[in-house]
């Protein structure tokens, strides 16, 4: 006789698949608390929420479409809802500018993602989401920032949350700028795929839309119907 004939695997396994379960109701519920703080963003820009709904939803499909594993695109899902949270602390002078912006402007802006990782930074549950939402501007290439990082070593959530970011704020009406068709933002996204984009996850985009046009177009169509201000307003 064993020590490990001993035990009693079923019990063990079965207690590891309930702490597993309660894992992810806690995780959820930690999201969701977080989330809430979007409604205070809300009040400064309402198109910001609507984003991070759209990055969140679009960034999931593409993670699925890549095969990523169940817990990746849950991660995915929930760096990009949480991802533009750090804009809470941009001034509204900035953020809600009807010009472009500034060189030090852009400079402030360019910090939402390294203050939105800090608001989640103490919620270990939340670490995967973080490296996301940290890594979310590193540039294919190793061009980007706030470390570097190139290709592969860039944390894939981030790759893809990058190109789903990028597709949603192209096809959308700002007060500076008029929206892109789906036909121009996927062309730009494959002009700087390798570059700033991960090819793969831009690849995945437009498999996406090739597939479920109807969908992407449809979802685009509710936030400019969300916001009408925005349109033309040039």
């Amino acid at each position: 006789v064993t020590p490990e004939s001993l035990i009693e695997v079923e019990e063990v396994q079965s207690l590891r698949r309930r702490v597993a379960v309660l894992s992810v109701k806690a995780k959820q519920v930690y999201v969701q608390s977080i989330a809430s703080l979007l409604q205070a963003l809300d009040e400064k820009d309402p198109y910001t929420s609507r984003h991070s709904r759209n990055v969140a939803s679009f960034a999931e499909r593409i993670a699925h479409h890549m095969g990523c594993a169940e817990g990746s695109v849950l991660a995915v899902r929930n760096a990009g809802l949480l991802h533009d949270i750090g804009k809470v602390g941009i001034p509204d002078r900035i953020l809600l500018k009807p010009t472009s912006l500034t060189p030090l402007e852009h400079a402030v802006m360019q910090q939402v993602p390294l203050i939105s990782a800090r608001i989640v930074d103490h919620l270990r549950i939340l670490e995967s989401e973080r490296q996301i939402i940290r890594h979310q501007r590193e540039h294919y290439d190793g061009g980007g920032g706030p470390d570097g990082m190139a290709g592969d070593t860039i944390p894939i959530g981030a790759r893809i949350l990058f190109v789903a970011d990028a597709f949603d704020a192209m096809t959308t009406d700002r007060v500076y700028r008029s929206r892109r068709s789906i036909p121009e933002a996927v062309e730009e996204l494959a002009r700087c795929a390798g570059s700033q984009f991960d090819p793969l996850a831009v690849t995945a985009l437009r498999e996406l839309l090739d597939d479920h046009y109807a969908w992407w177009q449809n979802r685009i169509n509710a936030t400019t119907e969300a916001f009408p201000l925005l349109a033309g307003a040039e």
